[in-house]
């Protein structure tokens, strides 16, 4: 495949954005985790920052490559935190034009970092709280004694990049509770960070989904209610009485499937009727790799070893 036959297949696939995982190395170690569809790198305490494995100038590549076909990335990992250039990185998209987010789990993200990231521009960041309890917070992650510490980063977040930052609440079945809805919602309405509800990929997202909202509606009460059209799918954003903001993103829904799979690469897939996700965003792995979908490895493209960041 040339350079120009692969921007016409990402264009023809309709994604959203580029996600880019800048480390496999994660300082948690969630069971739960899908890793962007690379290996597993170090966990835990055995990872530490470190330098990525592409160059300044293979992310310089990437960023001109896809400018004219996509205009908003998103960097995760593993846990991106631990690269310790990160803020020259996403300083390299933001001077190409792009808009920049990232997910983190927020255990490295200090005032200092915070700062460091506003200066070059990131323009949105998601933190990733599956709980408020500290036991089952610990376990969920496989850490210690993290969560004090990622309540304190929220707090100095909410201003450093206030009205630019999202609590991502991951919805595990038979691991929620009733009564972590409630302090979840206080601490978006305290601190004034929404929460976007994530649940996992299975047959049972509706039903997670229309739980949590029955609760808060019942417990809280709904003040307001917002819809935002996306590209293949919808937004609700829910307004609660506390001033807590609750966001669902439909995307999976029939209507965003019927959309998202009218391509000929998707079309023609031997995965399609198993596929959850769809072309939602083209991934790029940490050693360069290009992955349009997590749940396929014959189809993965080379970008920067032996590939196109040698062409002229």
């Amino acid at each position: 495949m040339d350079r120009l036959e692969l921007l016409k297949q990402v264009k023809d696939m309709g994604f959203k954005y580029i996600r880019i995982s800048l480390t496999k190395d994660c300082n948690g170690a969630c069971s739960f985790c899908h890793n962007e569809g690379q290996k597993i790198g170090k966990r835990g305490d055995k990872a530490s920052p470190t330098l990525p494995l592409l160059s300044l100038k293979d992310y310089e590549y990437i960023a001109k490559f896809f400018r004219t076909t996509l205009s908003s990335v998103s960097f995760t990992g593993g846990e991106p935190t631990l690269v310790s250039n990160l803020p020259e990185i996403i300083k390299i998209f933001k001077d190409n034009g792009y808009k920049t987010s990232m997910t983190t789990n927020g255990f490295l993200l200090d005032k200092t970092l915070q700062e460091k990231l506003a200066n070059v521009g990131l323009d949105k960041i998601n933190v990733s709280v599956p709980s408020l309890d500290e036991k089952e917070y610990s376990g969920m992650y496989n850490v210690q004694n993290k969560l004090p510490t990622v309540l304190m980063n929220l707090e100095s977040l909410s201003q450093v990049f206030k009205g630019k930052c999202k609590i991502n609440y991951m919805a595990l079945l038979n691991k929620n509770t009733p009564e972590q809805l409630i302090p979840m919602s206080n601490l978006s309405g305290k601190l004034g960070i929404p929460i976007s509800f994530l649940t996992i990929l299975n047959n049972n997202t509706d039903y997670m989904s229309s739980y949590v909202l029955s609760y808060l509606k019942d417990n809280i009460g709904i003040q307001n209610t917002e819809i935002q059209d996306g590209k293949f799918g919808s937004k609700t954003i829910y307004t609660l009485n506390n001033g807590a903001k609750w966001e669902f993103d439909d995307f999976r829904e029939e209507q965003y499937r019927q959309k998202a799979f009218d391509n000929e690469e998707c079309q023609k897939c031997p995965v399609r009727k198993v596929c959850v996700e769809g072309p939602y965003a083209l991934r790029i792995s940490s050693d360069g790799t290009i992955r349009k979908c997590l749940i396929r490895k014959n189809n993965l493209i080379p970008l920067t070893k032996n590939g196109y960041c040698h062409e002229k």
